[in-house]
């Protein structure tokens, strides 16, 4: 899911939602499938309604070709795939852009499979392009084997804004085994992980 902090990058945010979901079917298709020669026809390995609407509308905005080159270029990666189209701008945020001020999980204890409620709070300090904000849950009886992982998408936050907060959507973990669980929040510029120039860590908490 995207995280929108503005309702004028709608562009930007339904490629991105787009591409998270359809990436994967269209290299497939792109590398292994065969030839096609128009979009409807690429389009038709995304079988969602409106992901398949979506599709056709990017890939004919910037013709089969580029559409084909930017699936094969992105490397699934849903954020380059959208910049690659100029969906989404990119924008190389260096220097300190990014600083928590809080990070609150309710309630602090639950039963099994139970539900978590959490606020982030940052101070933008220069402007931000596309990324990922990603939570990571560890047990703490065994962290290197018993870790969760959830991701959720933004698009840009301008910068000198003060008190940025977002309400994650209420979390319901899986949690197989009871004990002391510990989460952090870490917010990246680009995809989280992924190896270009303009990707990476903003801040973690």
């Amino acid at each position: 899911a995207v995280i929108t902090p503005k309702a004028s990058d709608k562009e930007c945010s339904d490629c991105v939602e787009f591409s998270d979901y359809a990436l994967g079917y269209l290299a497939e298709a792109v590398i292994n499938g065969p030839v096609q020669t128009d979009c409807t026809g690429l389009c038709t390995v995304v079988k969602n309604d409106f992901f398949n609407g979506l599709c056709v509308f990017f890939c004919s905005v910037v013709g089969l070709e580029a559409f084909a080159e930017a699936v094969k270029k992105a490397d699934y990666d849903p954020i380059y795939f959208c910049q690659l189209g100029k969906f989404c701008p990119m924008i190389n945020c260096t220097g300190q852009c990014i600083e928590f001020t809080s990070f609150n999980v309710t309630p602090s204890t639950a039963p099994l499979n139970g539900e978590f409620q959490m606020l982030a709070m940052w101070d933008v300090l220069n402007q931000t392009g596309p990324g990922e904000i990603l939570l990571s849950l560890h047990r703490l009886e065994d962290p290197a084997k018993d870790v969760i992982v959830h991701g959720w998408y933004f698009l840009d936050w301008e910068n000198d804004q003060k008190g940025v907060d977002i309400t994650i959507p209420p979390l319901q973990v899986n949690m197989e085994k009871p004990g002391n669980w510990s989460c952090s929040l870490t917010l990246c510029q680009g995809y989280c992980g992924a190896h270009r120039p303009e990707t990476r860590n903003l801040d973690k908490r």
